[in-house]
């Protein structure tokens, strides 16, 4: 309590706005205590174009600035969502090796990895999938989320 009322003392009245550089990017008003958010969304066509304000130096730097103008405090979290252009990644090493396999339940021919290491399935197979991570060392907190294929529902067996 000691920490929210210093903290915390005053009641939040500001407005916050958003620029990439010299774009504009937008605003929120805040007023009083809640908990609800606000986002603002910045398409990756923008981050990536040349910038205008550095243009002269052919600088691909870019600024996300944000100012708040009245009391109190604002809270923020800024995260950059992406896919890469090429979805053949090659493989990299943080200490995490994480391999998956494909196997079938009722007839091994209907789960077959390509040459090119694509998997294909025969349309209804039922598919167990083997996930396996080793680690160079002790980890912590760790959350190994792998998503199903398109066309793939999962069955709780």
């Amino acid at each position: 309590q000691k920490y929210f009322h210093m903290k915390e003392k005053d009641t939040p009245d500001f407005i916050a706005n958003i620029w990439l550089d010299n774009d504009y990017c937008g605003q929120h008003q805040y007023k009083d205590r809640t908990t609800d958010t606000h986002t603002v969304n910045i398409p990756m066509k923008a981050v990536l174009s040349p910038s205008s304000s550095n243009a002269e130096i052919n600088d691909q730097n870019k600024n996300l600035i944000m100012q708040k103008d009245g009391i109190g405090r604002l809270y923020y979290r800024i995260a950059l969502n992406y896919a890469p252009s090429s979805l053949q990644l090659d493989a990299v090493n943080y200490g995490f090796k994480i391999e998956r396999t494909y196997m079938a339940v009722d007839d091994p021919l209907h789960v077959q990895k390509q040459s090119d290491g694509i998997w294909k399935f025969k349309l209804g197979e039922k598919v167990k999938v083997i996930l396996t991570m080793t680690v160079t060392q002790r980890r912590y907190h760790i959350a190994l989320v792998d998503y199903l294929p398109a066309g793939c529902e999962p069955l709780n067996t």
